[in-house]
């Protein structure tokens, strides 16, 4: 039943026919429709106003990695709803190369540099540079930065601020060698600027290093943090390697924190804006989990508590840490809080200054007062010295998770609560879903990406919040010689209230009538209806124009009340391969398809009332075929 909800969402989604970020929280922008196993994702901006997003995606024989440029006007760019491929495609003549890890950053010219490691020749650390046209630039399955390593996991990668990136992994140069932490530094062109192979962070012993994050210096270089692991001793320490591969700290690393044995440490770490570093994990130290930090100055210096900084101490494991700048060289922590009942998980966050000291409340701030179960936070900067975050919401009593939405929340420096007390809905309806990424775009807001039923999905959210009216329904129907409109709205802030228009062809569209805002500010579900008296025969197109008092304005979905016999129309075969017939009850007209986003992919003109077209040039997907008031969905295979 959700698969057939699903895929009727995405049809009365695309009918809409413009290319644009949506402005409906149950209608999220389609950036990927597949059915197969996807992760790993990585997603951060273009330095265009577009965003990059990179995942591991197993739709052929083996696995690989697939982009996407997600445009300005949220419209996936490359291979339509397909990517493009980082990693050449994996077939019978070749051995399945496992994916070990991978990650991806800007290079502040508009590209995208890839990093991962696989299993084709050892375990390899690759690298891959893609453009703004989604153009690899460099060797044909990557670049190998370390041809001599037997295995490699745990990797990261950050931009050098020169158009190269910075990697990191943990690695064994040959099979039964402790694991050690290896860094290396590639320029605009792929070429390795320090050691062969990667520099050794970590001291040849044989006790275990295993590789945590990497955060930039600021000046081409990095800091490095690794948990280690000797005789019952478990530390997280950090090195400063600077933007000519040279160690800045002592040889052993500086110890940030101690640990407990076998428990899940959950570290996350960020500059602190003066060369130093900031790291926030989980730690079982009383009868609980807490979170604990640590600032380590440019210095090599701890300035915060011995052992690390209590975060929060409530009852309960604080678990899935997630950290940003203050910009004041502090940092924002958020995390999953299950304080108030099993049933009841919330996110909380608190913001640490520079000095260690708490600003927020005592223990942190609820993010969102809904009851139902919050987790997976997800965190991006604000760019005004707050935060926005992200996170998946579904009611106490879905044991079986068949109800998840997504929505998002912005704190300012200050801990106030900008989107309501219970967020703004980013991605909500009959579907499941979660955030698995969210960043800053370079246009003042903020791209939130979901996976529902093994699809991507994109939104984007401006900085008063989602939309200043979230639009929960909106349908048109038939009653005697009138045309019935009904929407719902919730979350109005600032509205004047709905434009009603209508248009014969779905595309000119006219203004017919004005319906006035119920309240001014409402957190609550509202009810409108519109009767349209005089609707013209045959279809009838209908959207709403939402205006605010301030001058701006965003429209809704597209609704078709028809007054008229429709013609008939039939198209076979459904699916097809590539030979598609069309039959319809006149002899001349046009067609026109277009795909779930509203692209128009191919048009013709009718000379017969049987008609055959060849659409094999189409991607693989769903498209809709237009002939005059008629429609149909057909798929390609």
């Amino acid at each position: 039943m959700k698969t057939i909800l699903l895929i009727l969402a995405l049809i009365c989604v695309n009918l809409t026919g413009y290319a644009q970020w949506s402005t409906d929280p149950t209608q999220s922008n389609l950036i990927l429709q597949v059915s197969n196993t996807l992760r790993e994702f990585t997603l951060h901006t273009d330095n265009n106003g577009g965003t990059f997003l990179v995942w591991e995606d197993w739709r052929t024989f083996g696995p690989n990695i697939y982009a996407q440029r997600i445009t300005t006007e949220g419209l996936p760019q490359w291979g339509e709803n397909e990517g493009h491929i980082v990693r050449a495609v994996q077939g019978n003549g070749e051995i399945i190369a496992y994916i070990a890890e991978i990650g991806s950053t800007s290079d502040g010219n508009g590209n995208a540099i890839i990093a991962w490691s696989d299993t084709r020749d050892g375990y390899q650390v690759y690298v891959q540079k893609i453009n703004g046209t989604g153009q690899t630039q460099w060797q044909d399955k990557g670049l190998s930065i370390c041809t001599n390593c037997s295995y490699s996991e745990r990797l990261r990668i950050i931009s050098d601020g020169s158009g190269g990136a910075i990697i990191a992994w943990s690695g064994e140069k040959a099979f039964f060698e402790a694991g050690e932490v290896y860094i290396q530094r590639i320029n605009a062109d792929g070429e390795g600027q320090w050691q062969s192979n990667g520099l050794r962070v970590t001291n040849n012993d044989e006790y275990i290093k295993n590789f945590l994050n990497i955060v930039s210096d600021g000046n081409g270089g990095a800091i490095v943090t690794w948990e280690y692991l000797q005789n019952g001793i478990n530390e997280i320490r950090a090195q400063h390697i600077d933007n000519n591969g040279n160690p800045q700290w002592a040889a052993d690393g500086i110890v940030l924190g101690t640990f407990s044995s076998g428990i899940g440490k959950q570290p996350e770490s960020i500059a602190d804006g003066n060369g130093g570093i900031i790291t926030v994990w989980y730690d079982v130290r009383n009868s609980s989990g807490n979170l604990y930090a640590q600032r380590i100055n440019a210095d090599g210096q701890p300035q915060w508590t011995l052992g690390g900084l209590p975060v929060c101490t409530a009852n309960e494991d604080q678990i899935n840490p997630k950290i940003i700048s203050d910009t004041q060289g502090g940092a924002i922590i958020a995390w999953q809080d299950p304080r108030n009942g099993p049933s009841n998980t919330d996110i909380y966050t608190q913001r640490i200054n520079a000095s260690g000291q708490a600003q927020w409340t005592a223990d942190g701030i609820l993010v969102c007062a809904r009851p139902s179960n919050q987790g997976g936070p997800q965190m991006t900067p604000d760019g005004e010295g707050g935060a926005v975050i992200s996170w998946s919401d579904n009611p106490a009593d879905d044991i079986f998770y068949n109800d998840v939405d997504m929505y998002a929340q912005r704190l300012n420096g200050s801990g106030a609560l900008l989107w309501g007390n219970n967020g703004a809905p980013v991605a909500i309806g009959e579907r499941s879903q979660g955030p698995v990424a969210i960043t800053t775009d370079d246009n003042g807001g903020f791209v939130v990406v979901s996976l529902s039923d093994a699809s991507i999905f994109a939104s984007r959210l401006n900085k008063d919040g989602s939309l200043p009216v979230t639009l929960v329904s909106f349908e048109g129907r038939k009653e005697n010689d009138n045309a019935v409109l009904t929407w719902k709205t919730s979350q109005e802030t600032n509205n004047k209230g709905f434009e009603i228009e209508r248009s014969d062809d779905g595309k000119h569209f006219e203004k017919i009538g004005f319906v006035d805002t119920h309240s001014y500010g409402s957190d609550t579900i509202r009810n409108y209806q519109y009767l349209d008296t005089n609707p013209s025969a045959g279809s009838n197109y209908y959207r709403l124009k939402q205006l605010d008092h301030d001058g701006k304005f965003a429209y809704s979905k597209i609704v078709n009340v028809n007054f008229g016999k429709a013609s008939r129309m039939f198209v076979y075969p459904n699916p097809t391969m590539g030979d598609l017939f069309i039959e319809t009850e006149r002899a001349s007209g046009r067609i026109q398809i277009t795909d779930m986003l509203g692209r128009t992919v191919f048009e013709k003109h009718m000379v017969n009332p049987r008609t055959y077209i060849d659409v094999k040039g189409l991607s693989p997907g769903m498209y809709i075929l237009r002939e005059g008031a008629s429609s149909q969905v057909f798929v390609k295979q």
